[in-house]
């Protein structure tokens, strides 16, 4: 490659990186056209000949160019052109005079708590220009935010970022979970879908590690680090920095929130809660106290006449306006929960076709009656070689440890319901407020054919139950008075084949399921519950959990042969 190449108004020098990064490298170019030093950063293109993929690629980079083109704001890096040359996507942006974030706390370690305040809060002000014009960042990192020599701060790369404009594209889908793990959201590990408060979240990682000199989380590897920001709380800043104040604090813990409801809900409430209390965010214009101005005696009666005629108005419209009839109220209707399939099942392959010699007809022999297979028979050790095999120490299958963040939300039909780990429980909420609601989570893996086993706890109100799914269409559910075997049927209808109540209520317990053909072994504690047969559950590669009617909570899962 040669050292030096002219990109239309740009010499671009190969030989001076700036930087390198997941999606490109940056280097220095000479604009001509203005006798300036620019960075041109060279789009990493993707390792393929598939045209489709490298048309995607194109559009997803047009569209994207013109969208952060638009971001005109002091705090955001220019972009000041793009092209294509030599088959490389590329495109020209300020050249900036200063460090990095990063490069201060390697340089200089941690920043004093108001110089973390006063960047974190320019940095909220480029991410809110961004959003308004429905631009997401979604790598917000201590390298991607400079602090100039005139002491004002950028931030750049949105190289990641997400607009409503783009298109999905193949490209879209490959870099769906691109993101940097120690300051990635719980919603981006999880491959959820991320807005402007996965932004906020990566923001809070930020700030954290600027007072500390460390970030929140950082794992032995990515899906460590990953698995970290979607399952555990963050230590306390204070604890590595005691000069650091209870108020940063607790804005920083706001933004580090694992659910996005509970962190702050828009750019101005964090900026607000970052400024000192004795500034205003928008501070309110002053008199000049060289202009006097007139008395102004004669608003009040104005206001007050003003104010006595539009009541009279009101009510006068009120007493004569027909009253139109209040429109029928609608009976809720109860729409029975669809259970989606955990993975679909692969079709049978045909059986071989064989060539027989021909043979003379041999007479059946007459066929004996089996007794029916009692279930029941053989269940109490069944039970007791499972949990013989199971792991010793009870802590390799907590949920904290099977991490919440490797399990998917699934179908949900619950207006409000909530999905999330609660650290201090050690647990995993499960929520629908609705009778007829259920909410689900499923985890893919194939060990769940070897069995498993789920402790957990039914909130309280009486009503709510906990769903275990064994096929595409059987699941169990259990509440405080009995627990009720469901199947889908015609129409997919939601159809109960079998009940079986309690002498006593139950608050919790452990469901085990242990396989042995010809059965499912379905547990409550000691007792079986269920026996369902084979071919109800051998396509089930995998692990779907669900609450209905209240809220469970699921305080562990384990599971044998997991890795399988």
């Amino acid at each position: 490659m040669d050292t030096i190449a002219v990109w239309g108004d740009f010499e671009v020098h190969f030989d001076g990186v700036l930087g390198r990064g997941g999606m490109g490298s940056v280097y220095r170019a000479w604009q001509r056209s203005v006798g300036r030093w620019v960075a041109v950063k060279v789009l990493h293109a993707p390792p393929s000949v598939d045209s489709d993929l490298q048309k995607g690629f194109l559009q997803k980079f047009q569209i994207e160019i013109q969208a952060l083109a638009r971001l005109n704001d002091p705090r955001i890096v220019t972009i000041l052109q793009a092209g294509e040359n030599d088959g490389r996507l590329w495109f020209a942006m300020e050249l900036m005079e200063g460090e990095t974030v990063e490069q201060r706390l390697t340089g200089h370690g941690a920043f004093d708590e108001e110089d973390a305040a006063r960047i974190g809060i320019d940095v909220a002000r480029a991410l809110d220009a961004a959003l308004r014009q429905k631009i997401v960042h979604r790598d917000v990192k201590p390298a991607n935010i400079f602090l100039l020599r005139d002491g004002s701060v950028k931030l750049a790369d949105f190289g990641l970022a997400r607009s409503a404009e783009l298109a999905r594209t193949k490209l879209t889908d490959l870099h769906a979970v691109a993101c940097t793990p120690e300051y990635a959201s719980p919603e981006q590990a999880d491959g959820r879908a991320a807005d402007h408060r996965s932004d906020l979240y990566s923001l809070g990682c930020v700030l954290y590690e600027m007072v500390t000199e460390r970030p929140p989380f950082a794992g032995d590897s990515r899906m460590a680090t990953l698995v970290k920001h979607a399952s555990e709380p963050p230590p306390s800043p204070r604890l590595l920095n005691p000069d650091v104040s209870a108020e940063f604090e607790a804005v920083v813990r706001r933004c580090l929130e694992k659910d996005p409801d509970d962190r702050f809900s828009c750019y101005a409430d964090f900026i607000d809660a970052l400024l000192p209390p004795t500034e205003p965010m928008f501070p309110a214009a002053r008199p000049s106290p060289a202009v006097v101005e007139p008395p102004r005696d004669w608003i009040w009666p104005v206001a007050a006449a003003a104010g006595v005629t539009l009541l009279a108005i009101i009510l006068f419209a009120i007493f004569t306006a027909e009253v139109a009839p209040a429109p029928p109220k609608l009976e809720s209707a109860h729409v029975p929960a669809r259970l989606e399939p955990l993975l679909a099942p692969a079709p049978p392959p045909p059986p071989p076709v064989v060539e027989k010699p021909e043979t003379k007809p041999v007479e059946p022999e007459p066929k004996r009656e089996e007794p029916p297979r009692d279930p029941t028979h053989g269940a109490a050790a069944a039970l007791d070689a499972f949990r013989a095999s199971l792991p010793a120490d009870e802590d390799s299958e907590l949920m904290a440890q099977v991490p919440w963040g490797t399990w998917r939300r699934d179908f949900q039909f619950a207006p409000g319901g909530e999905l999330r780990f609660d650290p201090a429980l050690n647990a995993g909420v499960l929520t629908a407020r609705r009778d007829e609601d259920l909410v689900w989570i499923k985890r893919p893996f194939a060990g769940a054919k070897a069995g498993y086993r789920i402790r957990f706890r039914l909130g309280s109100g009486g009503s709510s139950r906990l769903a275990v799914a064994f096929s595409f269409a059987r699941w169990l559910e259990i509440r405080a008075g009995g627990a009720d075997l469901f199947r889908v049927a015609a129409g997919e209808t939601a159809e109960r084949m079998e009940a079986a109540p309690f002498s006593a209520k139950i608050a919790g317990g452990v469901i085990t399921v242990v396989p042995r053909s010809p059965e499912l072994l379905v547990f409550l504690d000691d007792r079986l519950l269920y026996a369902l047969p084979e071919g109800e559950w051998t396509h089930a590669e995998g692990l779907q959990v669900g609450a209905g009617g209240g809220t469970v909570f699921i305080e562990s899962v384990r599971v044998k042969d997991r890795s399988r």
